[in-house]
C-alpha cells in the first residue's frame, strides 16, 4: 500500500505539502498542486480514511449502516433513526451492505470520508479489525442489533435469547415436542443468540435438542422457503417451526401454501419479526415483535450522546425487551 511519504519523494515536496493538497486546507501553488496530484494518481495512493476520522468542524450528519434493507425490521430502524435524527438537527446518509462485510468497510470508510459525525451500524458475520481504529480513536459509534465479540462499542439491541426462549415456550404449552428452528446467518452473534434461546427452553422443559431439527435459511426468503419443504418433506415432520427471521417467515409460509400444508394443523407457526403483514397472512402469524423504530430512535439518541460528552467509562449496552403476539399460525384461536 502506498504511503503518504511515497508520495511526497514522488512529487518532491513534504508530506505537509501532500496534505494540504489533499485535504485543501492551504495554499499550494498550481505546479506543485499538479506534481503532487500527478505522484497520487501514478502510484494509486488512497487516504486512509479511518486515520483522519477524528476532525474539528461537525458536519451534522450521520452515517446507518444497515445489513439488509430489504428486511422490515431494518426499514422500520431507518425510519425510527431518519425521525430521531430530524429532530436533533441531523441528516442520515443510509446505506445497505446486503450481509456483506467487505461492503460493509467500504461504507465505513466512504461515511468518513464524508466526514460524518457519528456512525450507526448493524454489523455482518464476518471479521472486523477495520473497525479498531474508530473504537481506539472514540470516534462516536453504535452498533444497532448485533454485538461483535472483542469490541468494546456502544450497542442497542433487543434481547434475542429471552424472545426465543419465550416463543418455543409457548409451542411447548401447546404439547409440541418436535419444534424445529430455521436459523439465520451462520456465524452470526443474533443467530447463536437465538439459537441459545430456542435450545435452553427445550432443555428446561425436559426435551431432547435435535441438531437435525435446525436448519439454515440464510435470513432470506428462498432460504426459508427451502429449509420449510425439506423439514416438511420428512417422514416425520415437525409439528411446529420457529423461523429466526422475517424473510425466512415469508419462505416458511410460501413453502407451505406450494406444498398445501396446513398451518396451524400440521404445523404450528411463530416467526421471529413484527411486520406490517403479519396480521392479513392466512393464517395470521404469531410473532416476536421487536421495538425497531424505539431501535432506531435510541441508536441515534447514543450516538448524540458520543458527540457531545465522550464517554469516560465502559460503553453503554442497551437491551430492549421483545413481545411474543399470539395470533392463530400457532395454534392459539
Amino acid at each position: 500500500m502506498t504511503t503518504l511519504r511515497e508520495v511526497a519523494d514522488r512529487s518532491g515536496v513534504s508530506t505537509a505539502t501532500v496534505s494540504y493538497v489533499l485535504n485543501n486546507t492551504r495554499y499550494v501553488s498550481p505546479v506543485l498542486r499538479s506534481k503532487v496530484l500527478a505522484a497520487v494518481q501514478e502510484t494509486g495512493y488512497r487516504p486512509n480514511s479511518l486515520a483522519r476520522s477524528l476532525r474539528c468542524k461537525r458536519t451534522h450528519t450521520l452515517g446507518l449502516i444497515v445489513s439488509d434493507v430489504v428486511n422490515p425490521f431494518f426499514t422500520e430502524v431507518a425510519r425510527g433513526a431518519e425521525d430521531k435524527a430530524s429532530q436533533l438537527g441531523f441528516s442520515i446518509v443510509l446505506c445497505n451492505s446486503d450481509e456483506d462485510v467487505g461492503k460493509e468497510q467500504h461504507y465505513v470508510e466512504l461515511l468518513l470520508d464524508k466526514q460524518i459525525d457519528g456512525l450507526i451500524i448493524a454489523p455482518s458475520p464476518g471479521e472486523h479489525s477495520f473497525l479498531e481504529p474508530l473504537r481506539s480513536s472514540g470516534f462516536p459509534t453504535v452498533l444497532v442489533n448485533r454485538s461483535l465479540p472483542g469490541f468494546s462499542l456502544t450497542t442497542i439491541m433487543v434481547d434475542n435469547e429471552r424472545a426465543t426462549y419465550d416463543a418455543t415456550e409457548h409451542l411447548i404449552s401447546h404439547g409440541h415436542s418436535d419444534i424445529a428452528a430455521l436459523l439465520s446467518l451462520p456465524g452470526s452473534r443474533l443467530t447463536a443468540e437465538r439459537q441459545l434461546g430456542y435450545e435452553s427452553a427445550l432443555r428446561d422443559h425436559g426435551l431432547e435438542v435435535r441438531f437435525d431439527l435446525m436448519v439454515n435459511g440464510l435470513s432470506t426468503v428462498e432460504g426459508g422457503a427451502e429449509a420449510s419443504k425439506a423439514l416438511m418433506s420428512r417422514s416425520n415432520p415437525p409439528t411446529a417451526i420457529i423461523s429466526m427471521s422475517t424473510l425466512m417467515t415469508l419462505g416458511a409460509l410460501r413453502a407451505f401454501k406450494e406444498m398445501g400444508v396446513k398451518c396451524p394443523e400440521q404445523v404450528a407457526l411463530v416467526g421471529f419479526g413484527e411486520a406490517i403483514w403479519s396480521s392479513v397472512t392466512d393464517p395470521p402469524l404469531t410473532a416476536i415483535a421487536q421495538p425497531a423504530k424505539a431501535i432506531g430512535a435510541g441508536a441515534v439518541d447514543l450516538v448524540e450522546g458520543l458527540i457531545s460528552s465522550p464517554p469516560s467509562g465502559r460503553p453503554e449496552l442497551r437491551v430492549m425487551p421483545c413481545e411474543l403476539i399470539i395470533r392463530r399460525s400457532c395454534g392459539c384461536q
